[in-house]
């Protein structure tokens, strides 16, 4: 997850030899830090998941790209492209509202800051379309349907 290389200043680990522009931005973001709680923490005003985002808005993590699959609303269906191993899923994002789904069965693996409205309209969305979503990995993994 990105929010790993957005801790890894906080947390001791040493440097990439060669930085994604996402490491980059999470290192600049660990040393602005919070101004009560330093260095490791989202600055002033902003939640770990607004600074989560930020370094996800660079579209890369590893050298990695986030595909959007499709958009519905306010919604934005995308995979991340390092997670290929995994059963098949979908992250899904909305301002500062995030969750990733299982496919096989549908049903959330993790959520924040969605209500429950949001969580099922959510679902229903993964649901109706269910089969373009795991084309569309399949498509992207190289994966034979």
């Amino acid at each position: 997850m990105l929010w790993r290389a957005y801790l890894s200043c906080a947390t001791g680990h040493p440097p990439r030899a060669t930085a994604s522009p996402a490491h980059e931005r999470a290192r600049q973001l660990c040393e602005i830090g919070h101004p009560v709680h330093g260095k490791g923490s989202p600055p002033r005003g902003m939640s770990r998941l607004t600074a989560m985002a930020s370094v996800a808005s660079l579209a890369l993590y590893d050298g990695s790209s986030m595909p959007t699959v499709f958009r519905s609303g306010r919604y934005r269906f995308f995979f991340f492209s390092n997670e290929g191993t995994e059963p098949v899923h979908i992250h899904v994002e909305a301002g500062d509202g995030y969750a990733k789904l299982w496919l096989e069965p549908v049903g959330f693996a993790e959520v924040h800051r969605f209500n429950g409205k949001e969580m099922r309209e959510v679902l229903e969305l993964v649901r109706q379309r269910k089969d373009e979503i795991i084309e569309a990995w399949n498509e992207h993994f190289g994966r034979q349907s």
